[in-house]
């Protein structure tokens, strides 16, 4: 049986960029500097996808936008996470231009659904259904 957040690209591409992020934690844990960030940078990363899923729970929309934007705030914090680890150099650019492009992924749809959500209902849908 299928979750009903599991057919949300968005929850998929979340948890694409989670996967990714915390793979970065077996590969820095042994760098006392850093590991404390890359735990943090993981386990927000991770809130972005348990937050479209925990808010596709509740029955408003509204419930469900306030935990998009939840989602969204843990993409922000996690690429700021992972700032501080490229200017620690312990990640690269190139890891980091990776790491930005799938966030500004799943922030440009999760700002696309979150508009979709509060999106008037087109009047003329209402006449056709008549």
């Amino acid at each position: 049986m299928e979750f009903i957040y599991e057919k949300l690209d968005v929850w998929k591409k979340a948890v694409d960029f989670a996967m990714k992020v915390t793979a970065l934690s077996a590969n820095k844990s042994e760098d006392q500097n850093a590991a404390p960030i890359v735990t943090a940078a993981g386990n927000s990363a991770m809130n972005a996808s348990t937050a479209i899923a925990k808010g596709k729970g509740y029955a408003s929309k509204h419930d469900f936008a306030q935990h998009l934007y939840l989602s969204r705030g843990s993409v922000y914090e996690t690429m700021t996470l992972l700032e501080i680890l490229k200017r620690k150099q312990t990640v690269s650019e190139d890891q980091y231009t990776e790491f930005e492009t799938m966030a500004n992924q799943v922030a440009a749809m999760l700002s696309g659904l979150i508009k979709s959500i509060f999106k008037p209902r087109d009047k003329s849908e209402d006449k056709k259904a008549i």
